[in-house]
């Protein structure tokens, strides 16, 4: 018996360490194939705090029907609105800034930005606790929020090198401090309130009215501008296209050669200089002639003369093309139409926006895609509202207006209205709408998910001793810990569900380092305090046997270009490869989804 029970310990080692029944070479991942989060986005969330929230929206995207990309700013305003600023409104609305301490030492109170979410499963039981309290769905879609889709690239993935959203966050919260100063806290409660409020009420009729009269004239100008650029861009881009399609104009040393026979590579010449980068991957560059873009800005106007449509511009651009075009006519048709076909649907769609404002003076698109614009000229803008007798008392506010859109995204706002809505009407005496206004413009209550009533997710703390880890290996206790944990895990990504953990990140920069294996009295502080990041919450959303040992995929939300100056870590598009029992060593929380 006494046998029997060595066996067992042995085992448990064993199975905590290698692979056990899971065969080598196994690979088991959601985001490939008809995973569950094949067509989840890569988030990048790098300034704004929000790792708990990108966890979370992670997890609920794997349990969801269809699978939809969750926001998950609007669930860390959600959860902040809920739990967090309606206990803090005698402390002024902080709960999305936090303080930097500057190079000088010197500190800024509202210096950066931090969605305080808690954890990934407070956010997920606040939102099936708040769609219970109101019947509304609590998750929006990340299309339907301006400040996660306009960051979309091309492979659906999030990038945000700018660090748009958090400047965009910093912005409006600095914005609406200064705005309840002004015109009063929502929580007050004392006899001028009534007084603020007409003030208020005073400032954002002002406002209207000075938009309404100054912004069409600043339209007018801004959208009819006969801009050269566009045009010079698309001749350009269609050069180099065109001459993609003719790499046999380029001699062995990567140029077209003076002496060339051919008529069209003779007219690329007339237009441009070109060079072969890529002959294999027939990668051109090129830059147009001095004399070329001199004719283009010469005979600008003539492009927009004719009223009968956008197929007269293109008729014009024709004409343009053929006067630099060399040979007999068939081979001058031939150069044209290789530079017309060549022109890519992203410049001709500029051209005929351009053609439709200019000629035809349909300007609402326009005015749409530059409706910020307005108040980012702060030199103008502010020295116009000086001129008005109710604004010019309010200077500071409007500073703050310009400062705000001028780190916003374009389509953060669809109109002038709902802009002005959300620093007049949303700003100081309902902060929490305002913010969701910013947040979810386009997430109405209509359009929201629903969460299954029956989701819960429960969040596990990691309590290991420290004589747990007095050996090189694991005790049984923290083996076993180990392996129940594997256990869940598999269960998980079985049913295609992720599972988040929360973990000191310490040990990406230091490999000796191990969270658990410190006294607990001080490695919280020494993990905030040290390392590459402190705390951060990540998913896990995979699993492989390699070289007998168990290693988890983990997404994170650093975008899809993160990297570690560690290489011993296998990176592949902001998912991480770590092993098994290094992650437990590290483990703070590990979080679990259930129905």
């Amino acid at each position: 018996m006494k046998l029997g029970w060595i066996l067992l310990f042995l085992s448990f080692n064993a199975l905590a360490l290698e692979c056990g029944n899971i065969p080598e070479g196994t690979v088991v991942r959601l985001d490939q194939g008809n995973g569950t989060l094949a067509k989840a986005a890569v988030q990048d969330q790098d300034g704004i705090g929000s790792c708990y929230v990108n966890q979370a929206s992670l997890m609920l995207q794997s349990t969801l029907p269809g699978n939809p990309n969750i926001s998950y700013l609007s669930l860390g305003v959600f959860y902040a609105n809920d739990v967090n600023l309606p206990n803090q409104r005698e402390k002024g609305n902080k709960k999305y800034t936090v303080p930097e301490k500057k190079a000088d030492n010197t500190v800024v109170e509202d210096g950066s930005t931090a969605i305080d979410a808690g954890s990934g499963c407070r956010a997920i039981n606040n939102a099936v606790e708040r769609q219970k309290k109101t019947g509304i769905g609590s998750l929006c879609r990340t299309q339907d929020v301006a400040l996660e889709h306009n960051f979309f690239d091309q492979q659906g993935n999030y990038q945000d090198p700018g660090f748009i959203q958090d400047k965009s966050m910093l912005q409006a919260s600095r914005f609406m401090n200064a705005y309840q100063k002004v015109f009063g806290y929502a929580f007050e409660k004392d006899k001028k309130i009534q007084e603020k409020r007409e003030e208020a009420d005073k400032f954002s009729l002002a406002l209207r009215n000075f938009v309404k009269g100054q912004s069409d004239d600043y339209f007018e100008k801004k959208c009819v501008n006969k801009d050269p650029a566009i045009l010079i861009n698309a001749v350009q881009d269609s050069l180099i296209r065109a001459a993609a399609k003719k790499i046999d104009c380029f001699s062995p040393q990567m140029f077209i050669p003076d002496n060339t026979r051919d008529q069209v590579c003779k007219s690329f010449k007339k237009v441009g200089i070109l060079l072969l980068n890529d002959k294999k991957n027939s990668k051109v560059t090129a830059y147009l002639n001095a004399d070329v873009k001199e004719k283009i800005k010469k005979d600008m106007s003539t492009f927009y003369q004719s009223k009968g449509g956008y197929g007269d511009m293109l008729n014009k651009l024709r004409e343009f093309y053929r006067s630099f075009a060399a040979g007999n006519q068939s081979q001058k048709d031939s150069f044209v139409d290789l530079m017309m076909t060549s022109l890519s649907p992203e410049h001709n769609g500029k051209l005929e926006d351009s053609y439709k404002q200019v000629a035809l003076g349909q300007i609402d698109k326009c005015k749409t895609d530059n409706m910020l614009s307005f108040f980012k000229d702060k030199q103008e803008f502010l020295e116009k509202a000086k001129q008005d007798s109710i604004l010019c008392n309010y200077m500071d506010i409007l500073e703050g207006t310009s400062d705000l859109a001028g780190v916003l995204p374009q389509g953060a706002f669809t109109n002038m209205s709902s802009f002005l809505d959300f620093i007049t009407a949303k700003a100081g005496l309902n902060y929490d709408d305002a913010m969701l206004a910013l947040i979810a413009s386009d997430c109405p209550p209509e359009k929201r998910i629903k969460v299954p009533a029956t989701l819960r997710c429960e969040s596990v703390r990691m309590s290991y001793d420290t004589q747990d880890f007095a050996g090189s290996v694991p005790s049984k206790d923290a083996t076993k810990v180990i392996l129940e944990n594997r256990t869940k895990m598999f269960e998980g990504l079985k049913k295609g569900i992720g599972t988040g953990i929360d973990i000191c990140t310490k040990f990406w920069k230091d490999d000796s380092y191990d969270f658990n294996k410190e006294d607990p009295k001080t490695r919280s502080s020494t993990c905030k305090s040290t390392g590459l990041h402190g705390f951060h919450a990540i998913t896990v959303i995979g699993y492989r046997c390699k070289n007998n040992r168990i290693e988890y995929l983990s997404q994170n939300s650093w975008g899809p270009n993160w990297n570690l100056d560690n290489k011993s870590y296998e990176i592949e598009n902001g998912k991480i490869w770590m092993d098994e029992d290094k992650i437990h060593m590290n483990l703070d929380n590990i979080n679990y989804l259930s129905q």
